[in-house]
């Protein structure tokens, strides 16, 4: 349980540096945390959708 916690806490770590650093000072006004959030989940599973279409 506790290896579960420190992982989810280094993503939550390298999400927000990668916002908050890598992101151009335009984009990161325009984007807010959520977008991000939700456009990484749709890329996950937009994945996970096309596999299960393709087992079907």
């Amino acid at each position: 349980m506790q290896n579960f916690w420190l992982i989810m806490m280094m993503a939550y770590n390298l999400f927000h540096a990668f916002f908050s650093r890598n992101l151009k000072s335009i984009v990161r006004q325009v984007t807010h945390y959520a977008d991000v959030v939700k456009m990484i989940l749709a890329e996950l599973y937009a994945e996970y959708k096309l596999r299960a279409v393709d087992s079907s």
